[in-house]
């Protein structure tokens, strides 16, 4: 599910959220396409999201846009089992502002990609291979959030939550998959808590956050 600025915690808890680039790394420059993507995703393993519950949503006063949405899947187009779609038109089905400012920024990223190449994007990021999978935990992950929520280490803290109700099901590993394209990649849950606590220490410990925040204040 594409993310659209939702940081309830409730849905940080239920779901994994990650950060992909979409640029390949020796070419990465690329026309009319987002460095990143930003998505809900549950894992494949768990065969199902984790928020049904016997019938019906448990964070339903929570659920994300995408759910909220539903039977819209994109724009302009209806979910091909809804008989009931085209009574939706018209509707407003996303926060333009949110999506206003990730234009903005994706726009800034691009431009410093082709003036100043990946080097420069890489001071931006504060990351030395911006464009190397896997990026699930990193700088653009937090730069969005950032731009929608200032409780940046709660969210964060609550995705670490996530990760331990897996090792609990005793899943070691798990598969992500994003709808639409053949990306598939599959990740250790220890590897992944392991890459979250790295960036909140980065956020917290090695001038992360101001240097982000820093670029949004000039940017906003």
């Amino acid at each position: 599910m594409p993310f659209n600025g939702e940081c309830e915690r409730a849905c940080f808890s239920t779901f994994l959220i990650g950060s992909f680039p979409t640029y390949d790394k020796d070419d990465p420059i690329k026309e009319n396409l987002r460095p990143y993507v930003i998505e809900w995703m549950v894992p494949a393993e768990i065969e199902g999201c984790l928020a049904y519950k016997d019938g019906l949503c448990s964070i339903y006063d929570s659920r994300p846009l995408a759910c909220r949405n539903f039977p819209l899947i994109s724009e302009g187009k209806f979910h091909k089992f809804c008989k009931m779609g085209r009574y939706f038109l018209g509707q407003e089905f996303c926060n333009s502002d949110f999506m206003e400012k990730i234009d903005r920024l994706d726009s800034f990223l691009i431009e410093t990609l082709k003036q100043k190449g990946k080097e420069g994007l890489s001071n931006i990021l504060m990351e030395e291979r911006p464009f190397e999978l896997p990026l699930l935990y990193n700088s653009y992950l937090a730069f969005v959030l950032l731009i929608n929520c200032q409780e940046i280490f709660k969210l964060l803290e609550s995705q670490i939550l996530l990760l331990k109700r897996f090792q609990k099901m005793e899943l070691k590993e798990i598969t992500v998959l994003i709808p639409g394209t053949e990306f598939c990649i599959t990740g250790e849950v220890d590897g992944l808590m392991a890459n979250l606590n790295f960036l909140i220490y980065r956020l917290k410990e090695e001038g992360l956050l101001e240097h982000l925040t820093r670029i949004l204040a000039k940017l906003f």
